[in-house]
């Protein structure tokens, strides 16, 4: 049974790893090696024993533990490429010389990086746990500890924890993962012009659906475009403003603090003491009759009134802004946080839906939009059949529901298709079909 100790002492700071239960040594052609020789990407060591117990003890000076960094900030996209890739890279590098893979130490307390960003990790001769497993439970436990408001971080982590579950997956297929393979960093990060461009010079080479025609205005007939305008309408229709976030009187009323209710009642009671000020120093009053002028009267009354009213309005006009804008940001707040249990109940993540073929779609939002158009898709899924706006994925209560938007080659679920604008609820292992697309709802 393995045990780790973190030591810190005066100018000193080491992680220990022994084996409670060691008996006899063990010491192979590696183990020498590393300790006489330094290897990228290995934290250095040296054997001591202590108690009758043999010890690794690795100096880890000036570097802090994975899981130190995590308890500081939850880590962004670059963070997460930086730390898997080099881990990945000092696996990698180790079949130089010749080193197991399953003798790497891969937790978040035998993981650690430095200041400038430099990643070591434990190798221990003789460990033997599988280290695609280790890298499965490493990528659960940062999936607690990621900034779910980058996407891309979002994305890398889940491809990343569902490629290690396969059974063929490869040392070679997690640095693609980390690093980008050139399609994904083509389908993440060209620009919408690029994009545009691209579906351009695809037409003549794959068989698009009628709904593609909507791109070439100029040459769609009379039936097309008023097809094309009636699903343009009903996708603005069920299509919510983002920024619309509807505040009642009575709520920003209860809102309002003290003093705001206090200065919206003295504004009134200001303006009819003006006029009575007025009239007591004779300011509004007729010289020959004696008496208030008709004029004058109204004249004050109604700039009285239009005073009045244009400070409450700025006054209430003003709060309730700062009272929308809170209930917003808190309404994002809420819909970031929405997450799900994973398979084994342990780590959590937004909802998704996996593949076997084509990048996760990670909602970390809702409502959410899958289809071919770059402009309006929170998911672009550039593939044949798939149209413009063709799913919308919300929530109703605590289920997460799916819509198709009238599109050309429809939206199935376990291979019933679905009708066009009737949100269906889903659940885990729904299949969802997207045209020709599969994906699983996770």
């Amino acid at each position: 049974m393995m045990q780790i100790e973190q030591c810190r002492s005066l100018g000193r700071q080491s992680m220990r790893i022994s084996e409670t239960e060691y008996s006899g040594e063990h010491s192979d052609f590696r183990e020498q090696m590393l300790i006489h020789n330094r290897v990228e990407g290995i934290l250095p060591f040296e054997i001591i024993s202590e108690n009758g117990q043999r010890i690794y003890e690795y100096s880890v000076m000036g570097m802090e533990t994975l899981k130190s960094l995590c308890a500081r900030k939850k880590l962004r996209a670059e963070e997460l490429k930086t730390v898997f890739g080099e881990l990945l890279k000092s696996v990698y590098h180790g079949h130089e010389f010749m080193l197991l893979e399953d003798d790497y130490v891969v937790t978040p307390e035998t993981v650690y990086t430095d200041a400038a960003g430099k990643t070591e990790v434990a190798y221990y001769s003789g460990y033997g746990k599988p280290l695609r497993g280790q890298l499965r439970a490493l990528s659960e436990y940062m999936m607690d500890n990621i900034d779910y408001k980058d996407d891309d971080a979002v994305l890398m982590i889940y491809t990343f924890y569902m490629k290690t579950k396969e059974e063929s997956c490869s040392i070679e297929d997690l640095m693609g993962i980390v690093n980008g393979t050139p399609r994904d960093r083509e389908e993440r990060h060209e620009s919408r012009e690029d994009r545009g461009s691209r579906e351009t010079q695809n037409k003549t080479a794959e068989m698009q659906p009628p709904v593609v025609l909507r791109e070439e205005p100029r040459h769609r007939s009379g039936e097309e475009r008023a097809a094309a305008m009636a699903e343009n309408a009903a996708f603005r229709e069920i299509k919510p403003d983002d920024g619309d976030v509807r505040v009642s009187p009575a709520d920003i009323f209860r809102a309002a603090p003290k003093g705001l209710i206090i200065t919206s009642l003295l504004i009134p009671a200001v303006m009819i003491l003006i006029p009575a000020v007025l009239i007591k120093t004779g300011a509004i009053m007729n010289r020959v009759t004696g008496r208030p002028d008709v004029a004058k009267t109204l004249l004050c009354a109604g700039i009285g009134v239009i005073l009045c009213v244009a400070a409450e309005r700025l006054l209430w006009s003003r709060f309730a802004a700062a009272v929308r804008e809170s209930c917003r940001s808190a309404a994002a707040a809420e819909d970031e946080a929405t997450l799900l249990l994973c398979s084994d109940g342990m780590a959590r993540y937004p909802f998704s839906l996996v593949s076997d073929e084509y990048p996760a779609i990670a909602v970390a939002k809702t409502p959410f939009f899958v289809g071919k158009d770059p402009n309006t898709a929170d998911y672009v899924l550039n593939k044949a059949g798939v149209s413009r706006y063709h799913v919308k994925i919300d929530k109703n209560g605590d289920a997460y529901v799916i819509s198709d938007l009238g599109s050309t080659n429809g939206t199935y679920i376990n291979g019933r298709k679905l009708d066009p604008y009737k949100p269906q609820a889903v659940r885990r292992g729904d299949e969802i079909r997207i045209a020709a697309c599969t994906f699983y709802c996770n």
